[in-house]
């Protein structure tokens, strides 16, 4: 098999390329050998056939169905069921072809005598490198069970934030749409007949009338110039926050928007602590780790900063001190990463740290809404009120002529 592999060498130098090695143990056993300091080693796959692609690529598979089939692979693992009969139960129990077919595959691969984690690591839509990582280090230690185990709590416990993030903008949703229903109605049904009105009349009309008939009259004017200019806006913007330059931009822009800008941080934070200690509690050394963890965070400047702590850490530098410099990490997270590196057990400080700030980021949501809703009601009642009082006042002046 061939492998890419990125190492320090004894003077701190990063080091990449290719080496062709019978397995991955012997990968390791290979650059050790050479006095390097691994920091990445994967195998180099070879271009899998459509067959083995399609369904993935077009056939979304809810994380749940994943979490679900981990438990049972746990379960089945734990009573001392083979794993290839314990996959080839749960292909039939798969709810999706995605998911049968992704199966049938890694069953085939271990009968050939391949590791759970590289077989896995062929579907990475449905097995994101964190669970590789996890499962990986769960099978070279001999605790597949709990491997299986923490992927599927850590895929719950994504959800579950998801879900209650889902259910409270609901409401403000909700409300937004009610009005923008009632815009609608106001600006291109009512106000047209009352406006043909008013010219019978000859009445004399308010300035808020007249604002928002000259608004009206502009937007179907030149509504094909603005919906051009709308999609071009959008589309430049979109691409440009596409790039590696834009996204860390919005990603540091997000981080520093009023209220918002609290929930970002804390739930990059919490997922930090998350997978940094699955990680380390699988047996994952701290260096695969953290390069799992850069990418976890969802944010692309924390990334940025935490890969420059990954690499000062492979320099015997430790984690504490470094995450200190980035000026990202609270100090408390600080003093608890450095307690537990300092007792060797920093899977049960970061995993404290995931709850906390999970249960930070469910009270900031909730601040965050509670904050939302009464401006979101504020602002609407003044648009909508101001489309009524246009709509309503000149009828003052009907009246007032007919008298």
């Amino acid at each position: 098999m061939e492998f890419r592999y990125q190492v320090y060498d004894q003077g701190g130098h990063l080091l990449t390329g290719r080496l062709e090695s019978a397995s991955q143990a012997e990968a390791e056993r290979q650059l050790w050998g050479n006095a390097y300091l691994i920091s990445r080693l994967e195998p180099v796959r070879g271009r899998r056939t459509w067959r083995s692609l399609n369904l993935v690529l077009f056939e979304r598979v809810d994380p749940m169905e994943v979490a679900f089939l981990f438990r049972q692979l746990a379960t089945c693992v734990r009573v001392g069921l083979p794993l290839v009969s314990a996959l080839n139960l749960q292909r039939s129990a798969a709810g999706t072809q995605t998911l049968r077919r992704a199966l049938a595959h890694i069953e085939e691969q271990i009968r050939g005598g391949s590791a759970v984690w590289a077989a896995l690591a062929d579907f990475p839509k449905l097995f994101p490198p964190l669970y590789v990582q996890i499962i990986k280090g769960g099978e070279l230690s001999g605790k597949l069970e709990s491997a299986f185990l923490r992927c599927a709590g850590y895929i719950e416990g994504e959800a579950g934030t998801r879900r209650q993030v889902q259910q409270a903008l609901v409401y403000p949703v909700v409300v937004l749409l009610l009005a923008a229903a009632a815009v609608v109605v106001l600006t291109v049904v009512v106000l047209p007949a009352m406006a043909n009105l008013f010219q019978q009349f000859n009445a004399r009309l308010p300035l808020p009338t007249r604002l928002l008939i000259a608004l009206v009259d502009f937007a179907r004017s030149r509504g094909l110039w603005i919906l051009a200019g709308l999609v071009l806006l959008f589309g430049v913007a979109f691409l440009l926050l596409r790039t590696p330059k834009g996204r860390l931009w919005r990603d540091r822009w997000v981080l520093r928007v009023p209220a918002f800008g609290k929930v970002a941080r804390e739930s990059a934070l919490a997922r930090f602590g998350r997978v940094l200690s699955a990680m380390v509690a699988a047996a994952v050394p701290l260096g695969e780790a953290l390069e799992v963890v850069v990418s976890a965070t969802g944010n692309r400047f924390f990334e940025a900063r935490l890969r420059e702590v990954k690499d000062r850490m492979l320099t015997g530098e430790g984690i504490s001190t470094p995450l200190e410099d980035t000026g990202l990490f609270p100090p408390l997270l600080i003093q608890i990463v450095r307690l537990g590196e300092q007792a060797g057990n920093l899977a049960g400080a970061v995993e404290e740290l995931a709850r906390y700030y999970e249960a930070e980021v469910e009270s900031s949501v909730r601040r965050f809404l509670s904050l939302l809703e009464p401006a979101l009601i504020v602002g609407v009642g003044l648009v909508v009120g101001f489309i009524a009082v246009a709509v309503i006042s000149p009828m003052y002046s009907i009246v007032g002529q007919i008298h």
